[in-house]
């Protein structure tokens, strides 16, 4: 098949988000002169029998989200094609392990939530998303130990042992401001006390430590946020209850994926915390006589 500009975008996208839908591809790659989808069913056939994609089924899914749909994920084929049309070797180190059928769901709405972000920014010029990491991000391909082979999974201490490993991280870059937010994503399947036992906990000691700037040494905050979107608005007020007498509770921010759509993700006020009653925006708006925006404070 021909390498196209359209081919390359593709396994740019695949390769960030690490799995995606045909609709989530069609639509970052070729909504404007695709609608129906008829080309990317076309091209992603093509590029799968290449080998320059891989597919797996979603065999777990919930009867009323519909027919479950394929799943496309990196193969190391495309990424060694990627590595030579760009010109950077970091494509050489993707990871393109098949996604675990049991988690398989939970890693399509990380990609949701990554897509709904790009998205949202595409309306705000001004607000920039640096540096996505994923949970299956590889920092050094030879180490086996999670700690040592992943850029997210953090080691925080060996006895007792402490852990933080977030679903993804970006760096939120407004002007000359820049603030790490990880991603946690809740899709309910686990209870709402266990997820306040067993979350907080790393990121509070990485919150003391200062660790995010590891991940982000050109953060401009010695503080980070942590984004846990949830399935509905009432569960995501269970979570703020139970979080907030926990360490690092001041860190967390609740989104409710009903709320998100383009037009509210970043200047919407559907961010909730454990400090304040109302919502506000994942970026503030510019008030009467302020030069610009900033991300939602510390």
């Amino acid at each position: 098949m021909q390498i196209t500009p359209r081919v390359i975008s593709i396994l740019e996208f695949v390769a960030v988000c690490y799995t995606a839908t045909r609709e989530m591809i069609q639509r970052a790659c070729l909504s404007e002169t695709d609608p129906k989808g008829r080309i990317a069913r076309k091209l992603l056939n093509a590029m799968h029998a290449e080998s320059l994609l891989n597919k797996t089924q979603q065999l777990v899914c919930n009867p009323n989200w519909g027919a479950p749909a394929p799943v496309y994920y990196p193969s190391r084929k495309g990424c060694e094609l990627l590595a030579v049309e760009t010109g950077d070797d970091k494509w050489m180190n993707t990871c393109c392990l098949c996604p675990n059928w049991q988690h398989l769901h939970h890693w399509v709405n990380v990609a949701k939530f990554h897509f709904a972000l790009l998205e949202a920014v595409k309306l705000v010029p001004s607000v920039k998303i640096d540096g996505w990491l994923s949970e299956w991000d590889i920092a050094n391909p030879a180490e086996k130990e999670p700690h040592l082979r992943y850029r997210l999974f953090t080691e925080i201490r060996k006895e007792p042992r402490l852990v933080c490993a977030p679903d993804a991280a970006f760096l939120l870059r407004v002007g000359s401001l820049a603030k790490v937010f990880y991603v946690e994503i809740d899709r309910a399947t686990t209870s709402i006390n266990a997820i306040a036992a067993s979350k907080t906990g790393g990121f509070a000691e990485m919150a003391r430590q200062l660790l995010h700037k590891r991940h982000y040494p050109k953060t401009t905050f010695d503080t980070f946020s942590v984004l846990q979107i949830t399935t509905s608005p009432n569960r995501r007020d269970a979570l703020v209850r139970a979080i907030k007498t926990k360490p690092g509770a001041e860190i967390w921010r609740f989104i409710a994926w009903p709320e998100i759509t383009r037009e509210s993700l970043i200047h919407g006020d559907i961010v909730y915390d454990c400090q304040n009653e109302k919502p506000r925006a994942l970026v503030k708006k510019a008030s009467a006589g302020e030069s610009g925006t900033g991300p939602a404070g510390p």
